[in-house]
């Protein structure tokens, strides 16, 4: 079961959820969304899926419900695959899971801290490329004038205010 990609769509507080892995490491995390939405995003060119009952999965999925309840979660604790991206979005999204919740960064500090500073528009796309949002918090990089620049999740820049301020209430 180790190397087959297996799939939870679950219910939080503030909608339907949806995580892929592959063994204890996570793949792919849907924000909240309808269920057919998530489920074809995360299985998107994806064939011969299990259901996740993986430890790290329903650590994850209890996680990510004490998340939408307000609670402060680190989700360092899980283990992420990042091979389907370039060396530099990888590096980009290891900076980003350093901002701790309740707390945001700049994209120009998290392309210096992926070792290019002069890479902040880079940096913003490979936000924009993050296939495990939440665990690798892109939500909480704004722009160095205090905007909060893009989100490509459902409900776009109105959402991640939403998850600052969730963050925000405890921090």
């Amino acid at each position: 079961m180790d190397g087959k990609i297996q799939i939870a769509i679950f219910e939080t507080e503030w909608g339907i959820c949806g995580l892929l892995c592959r063994g204890s490491r996570i793949v792919r995390f849907s924000l909240p969304d309808r269920a057919e939405r998530i489920e074809k995003i995360l299985t998107q060119g994806i064939q011969d899926i299990i259901i996740c009952n993986s430890r790290a999965g329903i650590e994850l999925q209890s996680a990510v419900r004490n998340y939408f309840q307000g609670k402060p979660i680190d989700f360092d604790r899980f283990d992420v695959d990042l091979s389907a991206l370039t060396h530099f979005q990888q590096k980009v999204l290891i900076a980003c899971r350093a901002v701790r919740f309740g707390q945001t960064a700049t994209y120009s500090e998290l392309a210096r801290q992926a070792g290019s500073p002069r890479a902040v528009r880079a940096a913003a796309s490979a936000l924009a490329a993050n296939p495990i949002p939440l665990v690798i918090p892109c939500h909480r990089i704004l722009r160095k004038d205090g905007g909060f620049g893009g989100f490509s999740a459902t409900g776009g820049i109105r959402f991640k205010a939403q998850l600052l301020r969730l963050e925000r209430k405890d921090a």
